[in-house]
């Protein structure tokens, strides 16, 4: 086979779109690199904010506990005032009585105190209730896009 019979329009025409594919390629493995780059920043800004909103989630299902055993004693103090107001209602006398009443009003008053931070501590709850599904779409969105970039 033969070379100098080819026309140099052809070599001009080889070499340029020799040159144009090399710049191609070099283009987009330079883009294709920068795009990694963002997918993995982001996937890292990502898992930061899982991450700290675990812990917010963790450290908010701990106050939970602990306002849950916090109204078992409530509930039982609340018990032990009742039947020592059922012990007064079947008292006599009512010097007795009045008696009774006056230990007992410190220990009501500060029931009631109690009763009005339950109030409380259930708006908190419902905010840990909220704050789990928001961290569950918040996990799914993250797995889906981990999908859509494998």
């Amino acid at each position: 086979m033969e070379l100098s019979g080819i026309p140099k329009v052809f070599w001009y025409s080889a070499s340029a779109s020799m040159v144009s594919l090399s710049a191609g390629l070099t283009l987009s493995i330079f883009l294709a690199s920068q795009i990694s780059l963002e997918v993995a920043d982001k996937t890292v800004k990502l898992s930061r904010g899982i991450n700290q909103a675990q812990n917010i989630n963790h450290e908010l299902k701990m106050e939970t506990k602990e306002i849950e055993k916090e109204i078992k004693n409530i509930n039982k103090s609340y018990t032990e005032l009742k039947q020592q107001y059922e012990k007064l209602l079947s008292s006599t006398t009512q010097e007795s009585v009045r008696k009774e009443l006056q230990k007992l009003k410190p220990e009501i008053e500060n029931f009631q105190k109690k009763v009005e931070d339950i109030q409380v501590n259930q708006e908190l709850k419902q905010d840990l209730q909220e704050n789990e599904s928001k961290l569950e779409e918040l996990n799914e969105e993250v797995n889906q896009q981990l999908n859509n970039y494998s």
